[in-house]
């Protein structure tokens, strides 16, 4: 944890953690807290963040390689020393068996000594395996560390006005920038790592990988269509929406839990759950509004639209301005336009959504600005067995820069 007196949600009531988060900074009402896996026992480090690679793949992949060679040199031991074992076993039993049926003295001079070298061979296993999984760990931990700081320093170096960039892997999301989206009313959990934070023109930023789990976005339709109601007795008429469609599309899909960041059936896009109400970069700015709440949302069949939309008015004939593909949400339709400006909207409409930003969303509220970016495996996971192409890191760092665009523009007028 950052500081002593926060507090791990699951440790006390939902209540008195949503208090608790007040203290460390205003929320906006109506949030509903459950649980939250975002504190750390441990201080995180922050360290600067390195050169920008020439090209990010070549430079992941020879450490990929390197991470790869050591990882199947321990697991090859592993291995001969289970052979070995298996080997002794099956010798001291043949030995054994051929002694008895051969009722012959010699049998237990040979059996004692392999036995007692199975034995060894057992010790020897369990010590390696201890020492190897310490070994390991310390491993995946310098090779997260190094990607990390790769991609890291790829995505922020080049965007002019960025100073203090720093990063940490074991560094989490805090809690109270994602309830100020005003994007959800119930997070169930949330889960984050490899922190950035920094300064833009002035301005402190973080980036956090996050998880956020949710109940499932269909669980809402009643708020949602009451505040769509709101908005159409306003004389604005609602376009077809179908919030649910995705959801109907994977229900019954076995009810994937969350309880761990980065699971692999959590993070295939084409098959996200509907109780993940996020995951990917999490960018926080802090930057506010003058008053007012704006949500626009980039959406495609799987995304999990806002359900925190009470007291927030639908305005699709604005939607359609940036793009059909698009959704906005916002506290006053004057407010909508004053922020979505002719820029504004030219940078938001080249986020686009591909198959490595799965959808995303900006909040732009009295608590700050955010932008949440629904990635791929391409950026969120760890290369194993093989590193992404150039060019599907770069979709993700046009994003970047493309969100700090509309930050730079924001900032000179709010």
């Amino acid at each position: 944890m950052s500081d002593k007196n926060e507090i791990r949600a699951s440790d006390i009531a939902p209540a008195e953690w949503y208090r608790k988060a007040a203290e460390e900074k205003d929320v906006i009402q109506g949030y509903n807290p459950k649980s939250s896996n975002s504190r750390d026992d441990a201080k995180p480090v922050f360290r600067p963040i390195p050169a920008a690679p020439v090209s990010l793949h070549d430079t992941v992949e020879t450490e990929r390689k390197k991470f790869h060679q050591s990882y199947r040199k321990i697991k090859l031991i592993n291995y001969v020393i289970i052979g070995l074992i298996i080997v002794f076993v099956v010798a001291t039993i043949a030995v054994s068996l051929v002694s008895n049926a051969q009722k012959a003295p010699w049998g237990n001079y040979v059996i004692w000594p392999l036995f007692a070298i199975t034995v060894m061979l057992f010790v020897v296993s369990i010590v390696f395996s201890s020492v190897n999984r310490k070994r390991s760990n310390l491993k995946v931990a310098d090779y997260l560390d190094t990607w990390t700081g790769l991609l890291s320093s790829s995505a922020y170096s080049p965007i002019e006005g960025m100073s203090d960039v720093a990063y940490s892997v074991s560094a989490k999301v805090k809690d109270a920038d994602l309830i100020n989206t005003h994007y959800w009313s119930v997070i169930n959990t949330v889960d984050s790592r490899n922190r950035v934070v920094g300064k833009f023109e002035g301005k402190d930023f973080s980036e956090t990988e996050v998880i956020v789990e949710c109940p499932p976005y269909s669980s809402f339709a009643k708020d949602i269509e009451e505040a769509k109601a709101t908005s159409a007795a306003a004389g604005i008429v609602p376009s077809e929406m179908e919030p649910s469609y995705w959801y109907k599309k994977v229900e019954g899909d076995g009810g994937h839990s969350s309880a761990g960041l980065f699971k692999t059936e959590q993070k295939r896009a084409a098959s996200r759950v509907p109780t993940i109400g996020a995951f990917g970069k999490f960018i926080s700015v802090d930057l506010s509004s003058d008053g007012d709440t704006l949500i626009v949302v980039r959406k495609s069949a799987e995304t999990y639209q806002p359900t925190h939309v009470t007291g927030l008015i639908y305005a699709p004939e604005i939607a359609e301005q940036i793009g059909e593909d698009f959704l906005v949400w916002t506290s006053s339709r004057e407010f909508a336009r004053r922020v979505l400006s002719a820029s504004v909207i030219e940078n938001l409409q080249l986020v686009q959504t591909n198959d490595v930003v799965i959808d995303w969303f900006l909040s732009f509220t009295p608590h700050g600005l955010s932008f949440m970016l629904n990635l791929s495996d391409d950026v969120m996971e760890l290369p194993f067995n093989s590193t992404p192409a150039d060019s599907k890191f770069g979709v993700y760092f046009s994003a970047v820069k493309r969100c700090f665009a509309v930050v730079d523009d924001l900032n000179k007028r709010f």
